[in-house]
This record gives C-alpha cells, sequence and structure tokens, in this order.
C-alpha cells in the first residue's frame, strides 16, 4: 500500500498556475513550438497520436498557456486549472514531460533556475 495524498485544486495559488503557464510557454518555444489556436483541434489532429498530431497538439498547449493567465485575470480560476491540466497532458503524452515532473512541478512552482532547468533538456 502506498500513501496518497489527495490534493484539490485550491492548492495551487494563481501565482503557481500563472508560473506553471509561463514555464511551459518557454519550454515550448525552446523546443520549437509556435502558439496556435485550432478551433476544430479534433478535426487538425485527427484524434489519433502521430508525428504531426503531438505537433499540432503541442502548438495548441503554447497557444493555451497564454490564455489561462486571462482566465487567472478574469478570476476563472477553476478554468484555468482545467486548461493546464490540459496543456499537462499533452506535455505528458508529447513527451515533453513525464508523469512524474509533471507531479513535481504541481508541488513546487518553477522559478528562473528550474526553467532554465528545462530548457537544457
Amino acid at each position: 500500500m502506498f500513501d496518497e495524498t489527495i490534493r484539490g485544486a485550491d492548492d495551487l495559488a494563481p501565482e503557481h498556475i500563472l508560473a506553471l503557464a509561463d514555464a511551459y510557454a518557454k519550454v515550448l518555444d525552446a523546443l520549437g513550438h509556435s502558439p496556435a489556436p485550432y478551433p476544430n483541434i479534433h478535426e487538425r489532429t485527427g484524434g489519433n497520436i502521430r508525428a504531426g498530431a503531438k505537433y499540432d497538439c503541442l502548438n495548441h498547449a503554447y497557444w493555451m498557456c497564454g490564455r489561462i493567465k486571462r482566465f487567472i485575470e478574469a478570476n476563472r480560476k477553476a478554468k484555468a486549472l482545467r486548461w493546464l491540466g490540459t496543456v499537462q497532458g499533452f506535455m505528458i503524452m508529447g513527451g515533453v514531460f513525464s508523469i512524474d515532473e509533471i507531479m513535481k512541478q504541481d508541488a513546487t512552482a518553477p522559478d528562473a533556475r528550474t526553467i532554465a532547468g528545462y530548457l537544457r533538456r
């Protein structure tokens, strides 16, 4: 049996959410992605994990990072958290971060030192 701490969305402060979104945007930029909104992402990606779909999903995740800030500014934390979870899912499925790394990032907001670490990957 293992000890699993159940955390709620309220555990992440708005500043933490913004730090994660900013770090993810910087990592995606460093990997050569461009923020791109895809109104019908399911049509563009075909719903399958392929090289093109992965690239498009990560471009879309990059775009979503910028929108997360707007949700926080509008006091829509729940929406920001849903979008952050989607971005994190794209990052995991895209091979950018492992589930373990995402969990550590949720526990400790990235700062300038850890962002530089992501960019050296």
